[in-house]
C-alpha cells in the first residue's frame, strides 16, 4: 500500500482516532519505516479519547 501512495509524491497524513495507549500510533509508523522509503514524507497524527462529564442537577 505504501508504495502507491509514494507514487503521488505528496506528504502522506495518518490519523489514528481514540488512541488509548499509544500503541496503534507507533504501530503504524514502524510499519511505514519497515517499508525502508526514504522518498515517502509522511506524518502519523493521534487523538486521545477525551471522557465527557456531566454534572446532573
Amino acid at each position: 500500500m505504501f508504495p502507491e501512495l509514494a507514487a503521488h509524491k505528496r506528504p502522506l497524513k495518518i490519523w489514528s482516532a481514540a488512541s488509548s495507549s499509544g500503541q496503534e500510533p507507533y504501530s503504524i509508523a514502524m510499519s511505514v519505516l519497515e517499508t525502508q522509503m526514504k522518498s515517502l514524507v509522511y506524518s502519523v497524527v493521534y487523538t486521545l479519547p477525551q471522557p465527557i462529564y456531566r454534572k446532573l442537577c
